[in-house]
């Protein structure tokens, strides 16, 4: 006999993390949408969705700039809802706050701990929850509860976290230039033709209206 749970009834609310994408740059071409510079091909990256010219994307930054515009904050009204779950968070309720362009999606603790297991599963690096911004500003009790879901080792600081450098990415060898072809140009030829080696020229004279003429 095999027992399932009951969705309806069950009190966990259903996360889903697909608005964060964690992976390699698969071309050359997108830019951060912090820092403004390019995301070289094969340079870690990490997108979330937003809203750009009345249409939803991805918009790209470098870890470090990503890192940046994490940040703890209470919820202003009773209204805002969880990316990750769609729940009402309260007022007052603790929330984590991810930022890209002009768009922040705000996730309540209780989808923090798979939102940042992602996150830093993807960047290879845990994190230090303690030095995001906006974590002193929380009531001590909210501050435990961020320690209590998300318990870490030792977690390195934001800082640490390093996009890779331009020069150690593994690029394929540039490709010999083509030979230049050597074009050969000839000499025009003169419409009088070339003077024969040894013909002795014609002495000239002048005539009555003064023209020279050979004789």
């Amino acid at each position: 006999i095999f027992f399932r749970a009951d969705p309806v009834m069950s009190s966990k609310p259903t996360v889903d993390v697909g608005f964060v994408v964690v992976e390699m740059a698969k071309t050359g071409q997108s830019r951060c949408r912090k820092c403004a510079d390019p995301i070289p091909k094969g340079e870690l990256r990490v997108g979330l969705e937003a809203w750009i010219s009345g249409r939803k994307a991805v918009t790209w930054q470098h870890p470090p700039c990503f890192l940046q515009g994490l940040r703890f904050a209470a919820a202003t009204t009773g209204r805002s809802k969880c990316k990750a779950t769609g729940d009402l968070m309260p007022k007052g309720a603790a929330r984590l706050g991810l930022t890209s362009h002009t768009t922040t999606h705000w996730v309540g603790l209780e989808a923090l701990p798979a939102v940042l297991e992602k996150i830093s599963t993807g960047l290879h690096s845990p994190l230090a929850l303690e030095e995001v911004e906006g974590f002193a500003t929380l009531a001590p009790p909210e501050q435990q509860r961020v320690r209590d879901l998300c318990p870490a080792g030792p977690a390195a600081p934001r800082a640490a976290v390093k996009a890779q450098p331009h020069d150690d990415l593994k690029t394929a060898p540039e490709a010999a230039p083509a030979p230049v072809p050597i074009r050969t140009t000839k000499r025009p030829k003169s419409d009088a033709g070339p003077e024969k080696e040894g013909t002795p020229k014609k002495p000239r004279v002048a005539t009555a209206r003064g023209a020279l003429v050979a004789q």
